[in-house]
């Protein structure tokens, strides 16, 4: 039902009362929490942040050989309380195991264990914004595809060695926003425009992953060819070519999450960096036998194009 409402001045500050039958319909009162979300036709949506009422959200899951990818659904289905039962019994070693899978979740601890089983509760906070994570993700992602060439001409091995350990930071984002998102689209009062916007979102993430993965790759080429000891190193220029494809990845996010207009021709702009990729491995054919420069250089052909996967969300 539609109503017509005026704005209440109180000091410096505009407000506006809320429809009661609203409020009682979604449960809030007194000092709830909402998300305001302002669409791109100028439209203020109120999304009600409902505290959690009832009882974790629960699961039970065997270990066993699929333990590994029975726990990564648990996760990001949304289980908050996930028991692993142990069949022959639970060890030092499955619990060592089970750590190093826990490193990958944001928010997952062991609360309890017994001879036969180990309880893992998630505590992750009820605040974490997607918008956030997401920005994180393409920071970090960005820092390592550039560090990583730098390393390379600088012979930093050490350097290239730590953006290897930045992918699993990387890994960890991505698992929380796909958690975060699956959340939100099951939220039956999330509008469903906005569920569609957080569609976008989940492929959004999917591509800063795989170009998390991309940057590993380049990272553990470029150590290879330094421990080989290769005299001859060719030209910047892909190092160059990594710098202005990691401005376009920060102007495609801005406009991606912050619903802003691009400065640039995105897709003109990476279709000529693809061009000045393909030209350097031309060149190094010609002037170099160095099989491993032209795949770093394919790597970084491939980031651009998950760039252009992301800029296609625009549209």
């Amino acid at each position: 039902m539609n109503s017509i409402r005026s704005l209440v001045k109180v000091g410096n500050s505009l407000y506006i009362s809320l429809p009661k039958n609203w409020i009682k319909s979604t449960g809030l009162d007194r000092g709830s929490k909402v998300e305001l979300v302002i669409r791109e036709d100028n439209v203020l949506e109120i999304i009600p942040i409902l505290r959690r009422v009832s009882s974790p959200k629960r699961t039970s899951i065997v270990y066993d050989r699929m333990f590994k990818h029975k726990l990564m659904a648990s996760y990001l289905a949304g289980y908050e309380v996930i028991e692993v039962k142990v069949l022959d019994g639970v060890s030092p070693k499955i619990i060592e195991k089970i750590n190093d899978m826990l490193r990958l979740l944001v928010g997952v601890e062991i609360v309890e264990e017994s001879e036969e089983s180990i309880v893992l509760q998630c505590f992750t906070r009820d605040d974490y914004d997607i918008v956030q994570v997401l920005s994180m993700m393409d920071r970090i992602t960005r820092n390592m595809y550039t560090s990583a060439l730098k390393c390379l001409f600088d012979r930093d091995i050490k350097g290239l060695e730590s953006i290897i350990e930045r992918d699993d930071r990387v890994d960890r984002l991505y698992f929380l926003s796909v958690r975060l998102i699956r959340s939100l689209i099951r939220n039956p009062i999330v509008p469903s425009e906005r569920k569609v916007h957080l569609m976008d979102m989940r492929l959004l993430a999917r591509d800063l992953e795989e170009i998390g993965d991309l940057s590993e790759e380049i990272a553990r080429h470029a150590i290879t060819i330094l421990k080989r000891g290769q005299a001859s190193i060719p030209s910047k220029d892909i190092l160059n070519i990594s710098l202005e494809t990691a401005t376009l990845q920060s102007e495609v996010m801005t406009a991606l999450l912050k619903s802003s207009k691009l400065k640039v021709d995105i897709f003109e702009s990476l279709e000529s960096l693809k061009h000045r990729v393909r030209a350097y491995i031309k060149k190094l054919s010609v002037t170099h036998n160095l099989n491993m420069f032209s795949e770093i250089a394919y790597l970084m052909e491939d980031i651009i194009n998950r760039v252009e996967d992301m800029s296609d969300l625009i549209l």
